[in-house]
């Protein structure tokens, strides 16, 4: 791609305006939305130009719903974006009716490198060049304005005096309003998404672009204007109480030691019964993005060693009239052991991956009645009634 940035400078558009010497650019960044895949905020790149009388915002955030087979490519993460282009007047009054702050930072480019970035965006928003494949962390709406950035400057942008980070908590410093999204994506995101980031991977969030634009200098002069807020971002709302993951699973955990104690076999039987197929389901999930989707960051999952898709299977081969004792004990106990250790896992964070924390009770329910299935051998399937 970046081969294609650099072409495009040498090789414009047929039929493309000449800017004139008052033509500005500048970096736009928008803050977070109420919708989750809104909740990192937005990237794009601004050109104005009075005299030509133009003034558009190039997004390559853009996806096309009537794309064929859209969900089918989104989950398996074969979905391409696209770079779309907006009058600035009806980006400031879209994201003004969605309530979202939008602010400005004017490049300080020479009308060559001006004219170079017009000509860089042009070329790329042509129909045959505008689609790219999406990557969540490599390839997005952020690192693409970064990049085109750096091909007209010939420096390389990125963060500076901060401290390692891995992509995991970078995300997450996005996620307070949304705890139960924090707790899927800590699911689904496997080890990839630990790897400290460097300066410049860090940019693949538009804030973080947005500071090392701030901070870059070229030889005589900062690389961008102080930043100008064009629409200021929305007072935080008091949020209502919702439960979180960690309260929810902590309440499930009592009720699963509840039943141990106080219910009788047919009801801990239909707990269990409700709990690993979930959790069996759950692995399987963990198991169909880990190889059978193209996103990279859901591979090398260890959740998997605590979400068992043999759940699916296991409950109804160990119970009732078809249990193999001494193999269903087994079961039960790695299925225990496995959970155990998720749990010291997820608690002291020394594994090769975070597992969630708040997903902890979760880990100790799935230990616990894995354990006593392995040392309660008693409860049939279904009980035929006699009389």
């Amino acid at each position: 791609m970046r081969l294609l940035f650099l072409l495009a400078i040498a090789l414009p558009v047929a039929g493309q305006p000449a800017l004139s010497d008052g033509a500005r650019a500048y970096l736009v960044t928008m803050t977070p939305g109420d919708a989750l895949y809104s909740a990192w905020g937005h990237t794009g790149i601004r050109i104005q130009d009075e005299i030509a009388g133009i003034d558009v915002v190039y997004n390559f955030g853009t996806f096309d719903f009537r794309t064929p087979n859209f969900y089918t490519k989104f989950v398996r993460g074969q979905l391409d974006y696209e770079l779309s282009r907006a009058a600035y007047a009806r980006v400031v009054r879209a994201y003004a009716y969605e309530e979202r702050g939008l602010s400005l930072q004017r490049l300080n480019l020479s009308p060559t490198q001006v004219q170079q970035l017009f000509t860089l965006l042009e070329v790329n928003f042509q129909p045959e060049n505008r689609a790219y494949r999406y990557s969540f962390l490599f390839d997005n709406c952020a690192t693409r304005p970064r990049d085109a950035i750096e091909a007209v400057t010939g420096d390389t942008l990125q963060t500076e005096d901060t401290p390692p980070t891995s992509f995991r908590s970078l995300l997450h410093q996005y996620l307070d309003p949304y705890p139960w999204a924090a707790f899927g994506i800590d699911l689904a995101l496997g080890r990839p998404v630990d790897r400290i980031a460097t300066p410049r991977e860090r940019l693949f969030l538009p804030y973080e672009l947005r500071d090392a634009v701030a901070s870059a200098r070229l030889p005589n002069q900062p690389l961008a204007e102080p930043e100008q807020v064009v629409i200021p971002p929305p007072e935080p709302e008091e949020a209502g109480f919702v439960p979180t993951p960690l309260l929810a699973w902590t309440l499930l955990l009592a009720a699963g030691i509840a039943f141990a104690f106080f219910a009788g076999p047919r009801l801990n039987l239909a707990f269990d019964a409700v709990l690993f197929t979930l959790a069996g389901f759950g692995g399987l999930l963990l198991l169909f993005l880990w190889f059978g989707t193209e996103h990279g960051v859901t591979e090398q999952n260890w959740n998997a060693i605590w979400l068992l898709p043999a759940h699916l299977i296991a409950l109804p081969l160990t119970s009732g009239s078809r249990k193999d004792a001494a193999g269903s004990r087994v079961y039960w106990m790695l299925s225990a052991g496995l959970a155990g250790l998720a749990v010291l896992w997820a608690l002291s964070g020394w594994g090769p991956q975070v597992l969630p924390m708040s997903g902890a009770p979760l880990m100790m329910l799935l230990a616990f009645r894995s354990g006593r299935r392995a040392a309660v051998q008693s409860e049939p399937v279904s009980a035929p009634e006699t009389t």
